[in-house]
């Protein structure tokens, strides 16, 4: 790994953290109460994009693994395994 790669990953982990607190700010203080549901309709701001996430890394694992199976290069095999893992990680957040 060189050392703009480097920069690259530790620029993306920062840029990340500093998104994910900002998107539980705007989720538990900036957002306004719902009417009727009160402080319980904040959960959809979180369920709603991982369910999204989750399900769209396994439509691209299905889609992948197709074509793995009538190519047989492994570039499709090992993009197949990430979005499995990324999909169970989302998918597993949910509950």
């Amino acid at each position: 790994m060189g050392i703009k790669s480097n920069i690259i990953n530790k620029t993306a982990l920062f840029l990340t953290a500093v998104l994910m607190f900002l998107n539980l700010y705007l989720i538990f203080i900036w957002a306004p109460n719902e009417i009727n549901l009160g402080i319980s309709q904040r959960i959809f701001f979180i369920h709603i994009p991982l369910a999204w996430l989750g399900m769209i890394s396994m439509f691209i694992l299905g889609i992948t693994s197709i074509i793995y199976l009538f190519t047989n290069n492994t570039k499709w095999d090992n993009l197949a395994k990430s979005t499995a893992e990324i999909g169970v990680l989302f998918l597993s957040l949910l509950y």
